[in-house]
């Protein structure tokens, strides 16, 4: 149980360790962060082609790291990705995005067919999260000590927010971890960055954005994006900033807005202009990020 008090949610409205990855699709690079993180091992995904990391000390956290019952919001059908509800301060304190599967317990039905007939049975439904039955610290997720590496756990599925009246449509399912795209603790020293920044990750035509937070207060929020019509290759994973747009709520990306970023994809190239247009707000998010816990 998450015990932060809820302040605003409205759906309507560099991680320390870098890792590129060239491939087919979409896959382009993918960042990564976890205290005791390194390249060898290769935690939960094997290692791919052409992978590099540079692992680097953990940053300082708000407090002593403890089990939790990590909350995550749900995007995308032909893949699907998990952002990690945060708070900071306490077993919440970082941000966190994972690709995963669903299986059932018992083999018998298919938890992935479930959640996508649900949500296309309900277009007008943007959020969809998941409730871990299972308790667990969270960087153990990215953990690269086959002692704590935790590559699954049992979760509940839900259309909405679990903590807020969202209805189960999914029980007994287990999460796969399949590969850690963003693992980042917050610092409390951390500076914020100046200028607007999202993480874009996605699949092949589903592409989104996750607000990258750093340190209070700040806000939640993911998007689901597209190329604008001037791109015609398939884009990488990596950091947008928008030049000249400060980092703040009020000047968060909006539906139907069309933007040219610069996407930063490790620290060995320059950043490449990007075009995007938002299509819609999946979840936003400012209550959980006022103040550390």
């Amino acid at each position: 149980m998450r015990t932060r008090a809820v302040v605003r949610v409205t759906a309507r409205q560099g991680g320390v360790l870098l890792r590129a990855w060239l491939g087919a699709g979409l896959a382009l690079a993918c960042l990564a962060a976890a205290p005791g993180a390194a390249a060898e091992g290769a935690p939960p995904s094997a290692a791919k082609p052409g992978e590099t990391s540079e692992p680097t000390a953990a940053p300082t956290r708000y407090g002593q790291e403890r089990p939790g019952s990590h909350g995550m919001a749900v995007v995308g059908e032909r893949t699907i990705f998990l952002s990690h509800l945060p708070m900071f301060g306490g077993a919440h304190d970082a941000q966190v995005l994972l690709r995963a599967t669903f299986a059932s317990a018992d083999g018998s039905a298919s938890p992935h067919e479930g959640y996508v007939r649900d949500r296309r049975a309900h277009p007008d439904e943007p959020l969809y999260t998941l409730e871990p039955k299972e308790r667990f610290i969270l960087s153990d997720l990215a953990s690269t000590d086959p002692q704590r590496r935790r590559t699954s756990f049992k979760a509940e599925i839900f259309r909405g927010h679990f903590e807020r009246g969202g209805a189960s449509i999914l029980r007994d399912v287990v999460v796969r971890v399949e590969e850690v795209l963003y693992f980042q603790t917050f610092d409390p020293r951390a500076k914020p960055p100046s200028q607007l920044e999202y993480l874009l990750f996605g699949d092949g035509p589903e592409l989104f954005l996750a607000h990258r937070i750093s340190r209070p207060p700040d806000f939640d929020q993911l998007l689901a994006v597209s190329p604008s019509p001037a791109v015609k290759a398939l884009l990488p994973r990596g950091v947008f900033v928008l030049s000249g747009r400060s980092n703040g709520i009020p000047n968060r990306l909006a539906p139907g807005e069309t933007v040219i970023g610069a996407l930063r994809r490790d620290g060995s190239e320059g950043p490449a202009p990007v075009g995007l247009v938002v299509r819609r707000q999946l979840y936003f998010e400012t209550g959980d990020l006022e103040s550390p816990m």
